[in-house]
């Protein structure tokens, strides 16, 4: 796109590194965000979001968490959709305390959990318990 003169802006950047997650383009994504940090251009609440919800769905825990750190030093709130990818996350990881925990962090921020949070913790903990009773019999 530089090649043909189109400037990449925050919307762009963040449409990109989109499509490179859900393609699993893990490496290339990075690589991109790098680059729109060298150019001084800020990530926003939606980049985080496409960030963490990518990296979660290609199980990538790690490097969500380091956004939320990222988010933490600069003193940005995670919106619930973070939240709720991190916690889907840990759930399909079979990391259920991790995933509570995750739960608790957005209550004691003042976050109000949504719908979609419930679900997630429901669903995961049914089968968190499912699998723990496959695994003692």
């Amino acid at each position: 796109m530089v090649n043909e003169g189109i400037l990449c802006d925050l919307p762009t950047y963040t449409t990109l590194i989109d499509g490179l997650l859900k393609a699993g383009k893990i490496v290339s994504a990075s690589a991109l965000y790098t680059e729109m940090l060298a150019k001084n251009i800020v990530s926003d609440d939606i980049m985080y979001t496409v960030l963490v919800n990518g990296l979660c769905n290609k199980g990538q825990l790690k490097n969500a968490r380091k956004i939320l750190e990222e988010m933490d030093k600069k003193s940005m709130v995670p919106n619930v959709v973070i939240y709720n990818s991190l916690i889907g996350g840990y759930f399909r990881e079979g990391k259920l305390q991790e995933a509570f925990k995750l739960h608790d962090e957005m209550l004691d921020r003042g976050l109000a959990p949504d719908n979609r949070t419930y679900d997630i913790l429901v669903t995961g903990k049914v089968k968190g318990v499912d699998s723990m009773r496959k695994g003692s019999v």
